[in-house]
């Protein structure tokens, strides 16, 4: 358990610099408006520099893509993870990544970063004692390196010591931490460059979590691997876990997918969102404390369509085609928003100063991005993962 104060409400992050003049990408749909609910901003101290709707919370870390395609990390960075090749001493605002890359994608692990080029190549830093940063060695880096032959990658994800992209044609390639089968490629031995998954069809969406890992391929099918302790692979059963892809039943077309330490949700075409897993702070949101082995929907309330899940060690986020966000599980840190430090079963409308455009969920804080051109995190803050200055 992480100690030190939290910050319950969300607090606006320090505004980013750069000399880039890139454009914002981002596949959220622009929300219209958003209804009140609990909590507010406690201590507005700046914003983006335009919109930023690609963000990534890691262990006690946040990193976060401008405008202009520079990488922005803040928080913890004992291992380097904050990318800007300076001593491994924390940050409390956002510093720039060293190295002049023009970022499309960013995924954070729980002292480790990656970060997708325009190019197709995947650079990670950060620790590197599984191999997890791919470079084919297991040194510790404060700046980025390249993944050992990469390219033509389109999709990134980063688990607690493990990391799975997916190039153009859509094949997955993993490395890292494998002690439980989380790379997926049939052993449990770790790798420090990529190695293969095999999948039936070509992939779209990755999550890697904990000791896990999840994939949604073209046709709107969901497999996961790896650990299976809590029940996180959704297939019904309780163990060991997998080495290999395991075809997860969800009951609708799988549009995406997020993985927490040992939990798991999808997001369907349909808007909706169902969870899996562990459940001992309510993480998957049916109102209940009971660990599921298989799929169970959340219910967000009539008429309401997510178009975005984000999962914690403890806790999940979606966001609504409104802009609307809703937060549940683990709040002892204030991670959910709702401003309190309560654990929330069920879903939790997080009251923000405008609409949201992209979530991410840490160890315990969680950060969105406005259309208000605004990244505001809340939740623990001991290592200034809020980017606040605090």
């Amino acid at each position: 358990a992480l100690g030190g104060a939290a910050a319950t409400y969300p607090r606006v992050v320090e505004r980013l610099r750069s000399t880039s003049d890139s454009t914002t990408r981002t596949e959220q749909e622009r929300p219209a408006g958003v209804t009140a609910g609990v909590g507010g901003p406690r201590r507005p101290l700046g914003g983006l520099p335009g919109p930023t709707d690609v963000l990534t919370a890691g262990g006690r870390h946040t990193c976060a893509i401008s405008q202009t395609s520079r990488g922005y990390c803040w928080g913890a960075n004992e291992r380097g993870q904050l990318g800007d090749g300076g001593p491994l001493s924390g940050r409390r605002t956002p510093v720039a990544v060293a190295a002049a890359l023009d970022f499309t994608a960013i995924a954070s692990g729980f002292a480790h970063t990656c970060a997708l080029t325009r190019l197709g190549d995947v650079y990670c830093w950060g620790a590197n004692s599984r191999g997890q940063l791919g470079d084919a060695t297991t040194v510790r880096r404060n700046a980025p390196v390249r993944v050992a032959g990469s390219g033509e990658f389109t999709v990134l994800s980063a688990g607690a010591a493990h990391t799975c992209a997916a190039s153009v044609d859509g094949a997955v390639r993993c490395w890292g931490a494998n002690d439980q089968g989380q790379l997926g490629d049939g052993t449990r031995a770790g790798r420090v460059i990529p190695t293969v998954v095999r999948l039936d069809a070509p992939v779209t969406r990755i999550a890697a979590g904990g000791q896990h890992t999840c994939a949604v391929t073209t046709g709107g099918s969901l497999y996961c691997w790896g650990a299976n302790t809590d029940g996180q692979l959704g297939t019904g059963a309780v163990g060991p876990g997998s080495p290999t892809p395991q075809r997860v039943a969800v009951g609708d077309t799988v549009a995406a997918v997020a993985a927490g330490l040992s939990h798991t949700c999808a997001l369907t075409v349909a808007g909706r969102v169902s969870c899996w897993g562990r459940d001992d702070s309510g993480q998957l949101g049916d109102d209940g404390r009971a660990s599921r082995s298989r799929p169970v929907w959340v219910q967000l309330g009539p008429g309401r369509r997510a178009t975005a899940v984000a999962t914690g060690a403890a806790h999940t986020c979606a966001l609504e085609a409104s802009g609307g966000l809703w937060c549940w599980g683990r709040n002892t840190r204030g991670a959910v928003g709702d401003g309190s430090e309560t654990s929330r079963a069920t879903p939790h409308l997080v009251r923000l100063p405008a609409p949201a455009t992209a979530i991410a969920a840490g160890t315990a804080h969680t950060c969105a991005s406005t259309v208000a051109n605004a990244t505001l995190c809340w939740g623990d803050n001991l290592d200034g993962q809020l980017g606040d200055g605090t």
